[in-house]
């Protein structure tokens, strides 16, 4: 599995910040499973997701 993450803050104004996180996890859409899940056999790990997080502070 392949997963990255890329992070930045920005300056919005004198007083409040904003963090941007633009994220990829499993970016080859490998089939995985947790090996010590009890259902591990029907029921494989989240595949390809890609999204972005942003977080005011």
């Amino acid at each position: 599995m392949l997963d990255t993450r890329v992070t930045k803050t920005f300056s919005v104004n004198d007083k409040s910040r904003m963090k941007v996180t633009l994220f990829a996890n499993n970016l080859l859409d490998d089939v995985a499973r947790n090996h010590s899940s009890f259902v591990k056999g029907p029921v494989p790990l989240p595949g390809r997701n890609i999204g972005v997080k942003r977080h005011f502070f």
